[in-house]
């Protein structure tokens, strides 16, 4: 049953979490788990946009190495990010872009941004005006003029 009858007489989900977990900053997670209230704050905000923004590169679902939010939850509490580098290196450098960072390649750039998007303390994740900053001065090439 998803639910079952509280001490008071009344109805309570049994369901671990609510929401898109996926996209979840840790600290939702862990406050879910610990069954305190969820403050979701534009530092979690933050946090999501790095992952739908590799999400939308990638064409995977963060944490794409697993196939239930279960294991997902897991990752979350122990630290592990959406995605690790090395799944999505070849993605990013097929987008072709030219940064204004000087020798930094853009991948770098971009992978950089997304990192600190995830930063574990989210008062350290940047602004979102300043990763807009951050990604506008990343251009994309014309792929064809007309």
């Amino acid at each position: 049953m998803s639910e079952h009858l509280s001490s008071t007489g009344t109805r309570k989900p049994t369901s671990f979490f609510a929401g898109s977990t996926r996209w979840m900053a840790p600290e939702l997670v862990h406050a879910q788990a610990e069954d305190k209230k969820i403050h979701v704050t534009t530092y979690s905000d933050v946090y999501a946009y790095g992952a739908v923004f590799l999400e939308v590169i990638t064409g995977q679902l963060p944490y794409p190495h697993r196939s239930s939010d279960f294991l997902v939850i897991l990752d979350i509490i122990q630290g592990v990010r959406p995605y690790q580098r090395s799944m999505v290196s070849a993605q990013m450098s097929a987008l072709s872009l030219r940064g204004s960072a000087g020798s930094t390649s853009s991948v770098d750039v971009i992978w950089s941004v997304v990192e600190s998007c995830w930063d574990p303390l989210p008062v350290v994740r940047p602004k979102m005006k300043d990763v807009v900053k951050l990604l506008v001065d990343l251009q994309v090439p014309p792929r064809c003029q007309v």
